[in-house]
């Protein structure tokens, strides 16, 4: 088999076996890479797709090959969606000749911080020789250049990133957020084409500025565009629960809550987080973990909302099993 360029004799049955892992993105990273824990006792531990990125994982293995895919990905805060939509970039470029992939951030230092990262990711895997050969590794770019493949992250900072590129998986993080979107998509975009495989996965909470990102969910929710559009509860995240002893009486957000599927110890998380991480507001934290697409309408200051239907949440996170490239 072939791996990074390099021929390497193995037997049937080994081949087999990693040729299905690397094809396998959940079953991959599981295997080969570690991340950050929450719990600051545990350090790196094995990455295990969870609830919101398995939904997300779920909807591009339904999206049919010969279509490309485009998803618009509405977010509670830390559900690890920017790492899974990395991960999902460097393993495209890592392991298919010719891929060009790029990531947007809000900010200008993560970049730094993003590729760092991808680079940790290379030195996890085993073995070695699963590891694509690499000629450059700098503060914006992976190239791997025995297969002709390169992984970008940029800021959305730089106004127009990835101009003049041709784009085959693209990843845009907090887009809700970045100062100049109109000309990213207006420029960058039309470097993507629109075949099979070819991947535009946006994510975003939400908080914004102006209504750019609004105009472009709700019109996938609606089907005036040919984007997915996920919504993602903070009812789905599993280590978002504490102790709830003295939960006796609920009030009646919180029996819309119950109604909806939460336990008592969700609740009693949401009412720790509403007391000592957000100055007591209950507007503060629907904004930020929200349960329905209605409850993103909290703006303060200059971010400003354009007030979506209120609609049910996605309830079933789902196992999928596919790559993104499926071509």
């Amino acid at each position: 088999m072939a791996v990074g360029g390099v021929v390497i004799a193995l037997d049937r049955d080994k081949c087999r076996h990693i040729t299905a892992d690397l094809g396998r993105f959940p079953a991959y990273v599981a295997r080969q890479w570690r991340i950050p824990s929450k719990n600051p006792t545990e350090g790196l531990i094995r990455w295990k797709l969870n609830p919101a990125q398995r939904r997300v994982e779920l909807a591009i293995a339904h999206i049919p090959r010969k279509m490309p895919i485009r998803i618009a990905v509405l977010k509670y805060r830390q559900c690890g969606m920017s790492t899974y939509a990395c991960g999902k970039m460097q393993h495209g470029c890592m392991y298919h000749p010719g891929v060009v992939g790029l990531t947007i951030a809000d900010k200008l230092d993560l970049p730094e911080q993003w590729l760092r990262r991808g680079r940790m990711w290379l030195d996890q895997i085993r073995p070695k020789f699963l590891i694509p050969h690499i000629q450059a590794s700098n503060f914006r770019e992976m190239w791997f250049d025995k297969i002709g493949s390169r992984y970008f992250i940029s800021s959305a900072e730089a106004k127009t990133p990835g101009v003049g590129a041709t784009l085959h998986l693209f990843h845009g993080s907090e887009c809700a957020l970045w100062l100049h979107p109109g000309e990213i998509e207006r420029q960058t975009w039309q470097g993507i084409p629109t075949v099979g495989g070819s991947m535009v996965l946006l994510e975003s909470t939400g908080e914004a500025l102006g209504d750019w990102w609004w105009r472009l969910w709700t019109d996938a929710k609606a089907g005036r565009n040919d984007f997915e559009a996920i919504f993602l509860s903070w009812l789905i995240q599993d280590e978002y629960r504490m102790p709830a002893d003295d939960i006796l009486d609920l009030t009646k957000a919180e029996q819309e809550l119950v109604a909806l599927g939460a336990d008592r110890e969700q609740i009693a998380w949401r009412r720790w987080k509403i007391r000592n991480d957000l100055g007591g507001s209950e507007d503060s934290f629907a904004n930020q973990f929200p349960h329905t697409p209605g409850d993103i309408l909290m703006a303060r200051g200059p971010h400003r909302k354009v007030s979506p239907r209120r609609e049910p949440s996605d309830s079933n996170p789902g196992f999928p099993q596919r790559s993104c490239l499926k071509g």
